[in-house]
């Protein structure tokens, strides 16, 4: 498919949150990849809501000489045995890092030659072992059916690009603090269904709080403009950032990027209209989490999936941008809140 410059493919990662959880059918694996070839992954897999937790945090996020880390559980600790058990019984794979988190488990595996066997073969094998231990920790006989110790399924991430091996090492080795950022100010990541005067059902992510903010500007620019107009857009748009506003814009084109990348240097907040939402226990990325966690970021959608072919059309980009205006136009009053992990939407 041909690349459209500065359309959603072209952006930055955390500009554009992943999926709400919609009501289309999404395959779980990538069609395209060869899953019994020669592949990094990340793995993510998450226990069971009857399993006991995996770890606890220990630390301080804001003391840099007693950093976050994971305190793992004896069921934690039977589950990392497992994780370090994969390269004995699949001697062509090795794991490159792991955190074992206290609701989920993150590990990098590297499958460093091509086999018959796939990958859901090998962490088949990886749940089914936690299982058992599980049943061993509790007593229970062989012959008794054992209790699910894993959800169903797991999530793979794999490797394409150069330099995404330390972005997957960064981003297990960072999610103790990530959590405490999280359980320290759950407000800054609240996922909310935003209801209108009009009926109009929003998706957000973030920091409600935005809404409040009385000094709302929509971002929006346009070849059509001249470059006296753009000039003073700008102007405002800064002097909005250095007054304490917030900028609405999905931020598609690369003029409004830059308008974006000014109100970060600011230190000013934002408003992310977005073509998709988040799935479920999915969060901000990267620097979008940062700004959560500095509570500068609000994303908002319309339920559904725009364009499933990961390139926007002219209305759709459009609608965004009306979207935008009514965000930075609408009365906080007027709005209706309610904390939702939208299954079913």
């Amino acid at each position: 498919m041909a690349r459209i410059s500065g359309f959603y493919h072209d952006i930055d990662p955390w500009e554009l949150p992943p999926y709400w959880k919609a009501p289309v059918k999404k395959h779980r694996r990538a069609r395209f990849n060869d899953y019994t070839g020669r592949r990094i992954y990340m793995i993510t897999v998450v226990k069971d809501e009857k399993t006991p937790i995996l770890s606890s945090l220990a630390g301080n996020i804001r003391d840099t000489s007693d950093p976050v880390r994971v305190v793992l559980t004896p069921t934690g600790e039977m589950v990392n045995r497992c994780v370090s058990a994969i390269p004995s019984k699949f001697p062509h794979c090795s794991i490159i890092d792991r955190v074992v988190m206290p609701d989920h488990v993150h590990f990098i595996i590297f499958v460093r030659q091509k086999t018959d066997i796939h990958l859901g073969t090998i962490i088949g094998r990886f749940t089914g072992d936690c299982t058992r231990g599980f049943a061993e920790m509790l007593g229970l006989d062989d012959a008794i059916v054992k209790p699910p110790f894993f959800e169903p399924g797991y999530d793979d991430q794999i490797l394409y690009r150069k330099g995404g091996l330390e972005v997957m090492k960064n981003y297990v080795r960072d999610n103790p603090r990530r959590l405490a950022l999280r359980r320290s100010d759950p407000k800054l990541f609240n996922r909310s269904l935003i209801i209108t005067a009009d009926g109009e059902r929003l998706h957000a992510y973030g920091n409600m709080f935005l809404l409040k903010n009385a000094d709302r500007r929509a971002v929006r620019l346009s070849r059509k403009f001249s470059a006296e107009k753009t000039a003073q857009l700008h102007d405002l748009w800064q002097e909005t950032c250095r007054n304490g506003g917030v900028l609405v814009s999905p931020f598609i084109s690369p003029a409004e990027k830059e308008v974006r990348d000014m109100a970060i240097r600011e230190g000013a907040p934002i408003i992310l209209v977005a073509p998709q939402g988040f799935r479920m226990r999915e969060h901000a990325k990267g620097r979008a989490f940062d700004l959560c966690a500095e509570g500068r970021l609000l994303v908002i959608s319309r339920p559904g999936v725009y364009a499933g072919t990961g390139v926007l059309t002219r209305r759709e980009c459009l609608e965004m941008n009306d979207l935008a205006s009514t965000i930075a136009e609408t009365d906080y009053n007027s709005l209706l809140f309610r904390r939702e992990d939208f299954i079913g939407l």
